[in-house]
């Protein structure tokens, strides 16, 4: 079943003699349970096409399909629901609050839904268990190494149960070694039945996927 589907999808910035078009006439389909990379230059419009997923931005033009409803017409409101329900971020710099725990990093998607602290404290635990980083809990992101924190970062984006993880370039902050392992997590996940989407400039990472959309001038070559 298609999971993702862009038709027609454009990203326009300006008018006139400065536009720009960060995305044109782009048309994608993902399935469920797919592990997709996107390739491509700098500024060939992978970013953007990820953050359009993941309702961080909105295109100009064209429908966005997510479990073949059509959002565009959606409440900002509605869109910030479904994104905490249905997608996780994986993003290259980990982007945790510096002055939380690991713990509390973790916890912070849990903090938009009707649950007791209690029950975001066992689920943040449950899911950092998982990942093999329970022990880290109590520690700030300045004390942890970057496979750490990223493995953190991977635990935020569990912590909900989506359906879909968007990744933009998780290894690109890592070591080779810290990143295949960072990966055989994705993998593992994957495996599990996820979908999931990463962005990439790595040719090795991208083999690791299913299927491989390459990025040019914001259109699929």
């Amino acid at each position: 079943m298609d999971i993702i589907r862009f038709e027609n999808i454009c990203k326009v910035y300006g008018e006139g003699e400065n536009t720009l078009y960060a995305l044109n006439d782009t048309n994608i389909t993902i399935k469920e349970g797919e592990m997709v990379s996107i390739m491509g230059p700098s500024g060939s419009g992978k970013s953007t096409l990820l953050n359009i997923m993941g309702f961080i931005d909105q295109p100009t033009s064209g429908k966005y399909f997510l479990n073949n409803i059509e959002f565009s017409e959606l409440q900002k409101k509605k869109l910030h629901k479904i994104r905490n329900m249905e997608i996780g971020f994986i993003f290259q710099y980990f982007a945790l609050l510096k002055e939380y725990s690991a713990l509390d990093n973790v916890i912070l998607p849990l903090s938009y839904r009707k649950l007791s602290t209690k029950a975001c404290k066992e689920k943040a635990l449950e899911c950092m268990d998982k990942i093999g980083i329970k022990q880290l809990k109590d520690k700030l992101p300045a004390q942890l190494s970057g496979g750490q924190q990223q493995r953190v970062a991977i635990a935020r984006a569990l912590v909900g149960d989506p359906k879909i993880i968007l990744a933009d370039e998780p290894t690109g902050a890592l070591d080779v070694k810290t990143g295949k392992e960072i990966m055989n997590i994705l993998k593992l996940l994957n495996n599990q039945g996820k979908t999931i989407i990463i962005v990439t400039h790595d040719p090795n990472i991208a083999n690791m996927c299913d299927r491989i959309i390459s990025l040019k001038d914001g259109q699929i070559i």
